[in-house]
């Protein structure tokens, strides 16, 4: 039943404020009704997203990604069988900010321990691996904590794996980003999807994902709806419009 339930523990957005979220537990954004295109050939790949903000969703897949969209009166169909990264090649985000706050002493510990089991100059993948095991509590406990806050916690789901990983990663002088999304899951008994949240990150010049709690390679079963790109005290507020891309109803075939 847990792998039915959305990894996003949100409280209701408009009430929130920053130190409030950081120290309450958050709402259940609740489970996305998924099925499968009765009427679609299981061989011509096909998502449905049904949302309530359809423009929004609409504008950020088609012109900040490259994703063919076609808009339907209820839902927006994609069929690309790839995962699209964002149109920009400049992006050199390697700053601190309010909730990637790694210019904090808690921080310097792990950059030393980094350092000596990785050298000065770690991959990505390493990194990547190294939040994994970090985050020792694997829970829904947390909301959505600032990156010291989970590096002091060690504990979380993939929102506070993906905020220390893009904190580590820039750190390390590597461009990251977080991004919230949708990932789909094929098991023997069921197949379904809930939401979720990995990191986006520039490296020789390349676009390329990573999932530090999944550890899985970022493809076509993962759809991003938005990006976290406020990262003040205000963050809260930039949430909600990525909040309501989320969709509600998915229905796919041919993964």
């Amino acid at each position: 039943m847990k792998k039915r339930i959305s990894l996003f523990l949100f409280f209701l957005l408009v009430y929130t404020s920053p130190g409030f979220a950081a120290e309450s537990k958050m709402v259940f954004l609740g489970n996305i009704e998924f099925s499968f295109i009765k009427e679609n050939s299981q061989k011509d790949f096909e998502v449905r997203l049904y949302v309530r903000e359809k423009a929004g969703l609409l504008k950020y897949l088609a012109e900040e990604r490259s994703y063919n969209i076609i808009e339907k009166s209820d839902y927006l169909s994609i069929k690309n069988r790839h995962y699209s990264f964002p149109k920009e090649k400049d992006y050199k985000n390697i700053e601190p900010s309010f909730i990637n706050d790694f210019n904090v002493e808690l921080f310097t510990p792990i950059r030393e321990e980094i350092m000596k089991k990785y050298g000065n100059t770690p991959e990505p993948e390493e990194l990547t691996q190294y939040v994994n095991k970090y985050i020792t509590n694997k829970s829904f406990s947390r909301g959505f904590d600032t990156a010291s806050v989970v590096a002091e916690k060690r504990e979380g789901d993939c929102t506070e794996h993906a905020i220390l990983l893009v904190s580590i990663m820039r750190m390390f002088k590597i461009p990251a980003r977080l991004v919230m999304g949708v990932k789909f899951f094929e098991e023997e008994e069921a197949s379904f999807a809930y939401g979720h949240a990995w990191v986006e990150y520039v490296h020789k010049g390349k676009w390329k994902g990573a999932d530090p709690s999944l550890l899985n390679e970022v493809d076509h079963s993962y759809i991003p709806t938005g990006t976290v790109d406020r990262e003040g005290m205000g963050y809260t507020m930039g949430m909600i419009p990525l909040f309501n891309r989320l969709p509600y109803r998915i229905e796919r075939s041919g993964l």
